[in-house]
């Protein structure tokens, strides 16, 4: 299966249903990886292997998470947006009104999750996509918007006046609007 690595761990299984070596320039490809940063993430000891286990546990691709974590941080655990205080690798929000992020009942502070190494954040990136995630759904409606798992693929999220919207223009739809299809569009565009 995609993103499964043989038992040495030197190689992952391409999107053919091949072996492709680990670290190649075809396995970068394979990953949709390009940047400095993104090789270097991957290359993290454990990285992989966690990423490929939170993907097979909840249903979807390692390409599918690392285009997320690439889309929202760069890659970067440390990552901060300055519009919404978003943190880490998949910007996690605090909670209304908090400084904290609740998951699983454990609060967890934004300036901490900040503070995470990448094998950290992976860890707490499993245990939010156990508490949020609904099989079958792609990752980043999870991360992005979790209210849509039982919406239709249309129907309309947030209109073009929407403070979802203005914060995200990248999931602006040809209608102007933001839909599970438009989210899905941005997160799966390399």
């Amino acid at each position: 299966m995609f993103g499964t690595f043989s038992q040495s761990g030197d190689q992952m299984v391409g999107l053919d249903g091949e072996y492709v070596s680990v670290n190649s320039e075809e396995y970068f490809d394979v990953l949709g990886i390009k940047s400095s940063n993104g090789k270097d993430f991957v290359k993290g000891e454990g990285v992989m292997k966690k990423v490929s286990e939170i993907a097979g546990n909840h249903g979807f691709n390692v390409r599918e998470l690392l285009n997320v974590i690439q889309k929202e941080s760069n890659f970067n655990p440390a990552a901060v947006n300055e519009k919404s205080g978003a943190t880490g690798l998949i910007q996690f929000f605090a909670d209304k009104g908090e400084d904290y992020k609740t998951i699983d009942g454990t609060q967890y502070k934004i300036a901490d999750i900040k503070k995470m190494s990448v094998n950290e954040q992976l860890n707490l990136i499993d245990k939010y996509f156990e508490e949020n995630h609904k099989q079958g759904q792609h990752p980043y409606i999870t991360i992005a918007y979790p209210k849509a798992h039982n919406m239709n693929m249309d129907e309309i999220i947030a209109t073009s006046d929407s403070t979802i919207a203005k914060q995200n223009p990248v999931w602006v739809n040809d209608d102007g609007n933001v839909t599970k299809r438009s989210i899905i569009a941005y997160a799966d565009k390399v």
